[in-house]
């Protein structure tokens, strides 16, 4: 009976890290759950701005202003990640409670977040014609508030991520990752119910970050109480100059990631007014299910990489568990990318359809943007599993990797952005995030590749063919829905239209799914172990 997962080797000595009863694509997909609660509802904001602001001055001053923030937060969430996944699973590997952990690690992380946030305020006023120049007077200065009043729940996103590391290392995704859900909640209830639209929901993502570490703190000291008495593998040798390299190497990330997106939103502004938004709208509608769903892939992967590397593990073969989430994460984006590029004029009807959007020129570009846009997370989920197989390796010369890889995307972009963007407009920019992670990926392959951390002897490729292969079927059975459809139901009103073709589309791929789970015991799993390919 061929299954997708990945069968483990060697004696049957009882390893030093607990089994868990759930495999790591089940964590995934409880993380991903989690996550996909924050796209739908970021596609609901994504739809009130349309409907109740169109596009137009106070849009790209909202957009603007919460892209910024919110870039920051998400960026700092991830590269917190990278520094903190680590340590913490090393202090709960040595007994540490979640009360040890705040104790070391609370006062320096929220100062941090604080002082950041008071930096950005101070900075909104130099910021916003910086990266807009073109904005009049009135909408910088709405620009400027909203940023400012979005900077205000940096420190408490900074101290979620924190709490939430602790949770992760102990097994627990989806209720975190839904608790950090909360802000966008807020603003989609802001924008549907409040007045003075854009001030309004701005203070209540402020508000709802507060309320999210509130939560998120419940249940991490729950999980807590609960893992006290339960019993310790035995720890690793401590790395502590390792610790003191990933500080360095995820600032150097933050920077660069953020440096990245405002470089983005600079060359949108200049495009013209609107051209904040329409951007917005594209990366929201191409590309968010895809970054969810290589985002939560990554964060598992990554937690149990750094719990078992806190181990004395002998068996542990992270370039083994690296190329199966690589196999799995490209399988599963590369559907995604499709169903989007296929029916993105239907994802733009019924979720932006709206005045500016019902026709013309804006609604082209936006549903160009949106079948780009949806092959982005391709290249970026390679450029970051590679960065966090790179940063979980104490032994490598993560700053130098790290700096190199940023200098090289750097480089792609500019090289990019210079040669597209007068040529294709904003869809140039799409291309630009398709294309740049390919040079820093290829040379970070080409410096390591006498260590071969990319790539394990012991892995095959052969458990994983059903699942490679229902991920081509689900790619084909998109073509109907996405073909047909507008055909068939030509007479019909447009939103009707696009609702029935999103509906055949994923409908003959939950179809698809479904009987692949039946008939070809599709169960993937990932192992840090040595695959067998008996």
């Amino acid at each position: 009976m061929t299954q997708s997962s990945v069968h483990t080797s060697g004696p049957a000595a009882p390893s030093t890290v607990p089994k868990s009863r759930r495999s790591l694509v089940s964590k995934g997909l409880a993380q991903f759950s989690g996550q996909a609660l924050g796209l739908l509802l970021a596609l609901v904001v994504a739809h009130l701005i349309a409907r109740r602001l169109g596009v137009g001055a106070e849009a790209d001053a909202f957009v603007m202003g919460r892209r910024l923030i919110t870039a920051i937060t998400e960026t700092l969430h991830q590269i917190i990640g990278f520094v903190f996944m680590p340590m913490v699973a090393a202090q709960v590997i040595a007994g540490g409670t979640i009360w040890s952990i705040l104790r070391k690690s609370a006062g320096p992380v929220f100062l941090a977040g604080g002082g950041l946030a008071v930096g950005l305020i101070a900075a909104a006023p130099v910021l916003v014609p910086l990266i807009a120049p073109g904005f009049d007077s009135t909408t910088r200065v709405l620009a400027t508030q909203i940023m400012q009043i979005f900077a205000l729940a940096v420190p408490f996103a900074v101290m979620t991520t924190v709490l939430s590391c602790f949770g992760n290392v102990h097994g627990a995704f989806g209720s975190l990752a839904t608790i950090k859900q909360a802000p966008r909640l807020a603003v989609a209830l802001a924008l549907a119910t409040l007045g003075n639209v854009a001030v309004n929901a701005s203070w209540a993502f402020t508000i709802a970050s507060g309320a999210a570490l509130l939560l998120t703190f419940a249940v991490t000291l729950q999980i807590s109480r609960h893992s006290h008495t339960a019993p310790k593998p035995k720890p690793a040798k401590p790395q502590r100059a390792a610790h003191a390299r990933r500080c360095v190497a995820a600032a150097l990330l933050a920077v660069a990631a953020l440096g990245f997106l405002w470089l983005e939103t600079a060359i949108a502004a200049a495009h013209g007014t609107g051209g904040v938004a329409m951007l917005d709208f594209g990366q929201r509608l191409g590309a968010l299910l895809g970054n969810t769903l290589a985002t939560a892939l990554a964060a598992v992967v990554f937690a149990d990489l750094s719990r078992r590397m806190a181990t004395a593990d002998p068996d542990l073969d992270p370039a083994a568990l690296f190329q199966q989430a690589l196999v799995i994460g490209l399988a599963l984006v590369l559907v995604i990318a499709c169903g989007v590029a296929l029916n993105a004029s239907a994802l733009v009807e019924l979720l932006l359809g709206y005045g500016a959007f019902a026709t013309g020129a804006d609604r082209a570009e936006i549903v160009a943007l949106t079948q780009m846009m949806g092959f982005a997370p391709v290249s970026a989920l390679v450029l970051r599993m590679m960065l966090m197989r790179i940063v979980a390796d104490s032994d490598l010369p993560l700053v130098r990797l790290v700096g190199i890889a940023i200098g090289a995307d750097l480089l792609g972009r500019l090289v990019l952005f210079e040669l597209l963007v007068p040529r294709m407009g904003l869809t140039g920019i799409s291309l630009t995030l398709i294309l740049s992670p390919v040079l820093p990926a290829l040379l970070l392959l080409f410096l390591l590749r006498s260590r071969r951390i990319f790539q394990s002897r012991q892995f095959s490729v052969t458990p994983l063919r059903p699942l490679l292969a229902a991920s081509a079927f689900c790619a084909l059975t998109l073509l109907p829905g996405a073909l047909l459809v507008p055909q068939i139901l030509s007479t019909a009103d447009p939103k009707t239209q696009a609702l029935f073709q999103l509906g055949a589309s994923g409908g003959a791929v939950l179809l698809v799914i479904t009987l692949a789970a039946r008939f070809l015991k599709i169960r993937p799993t990932l192992s840090s172990r040595p695959t067998s390919t008996a």
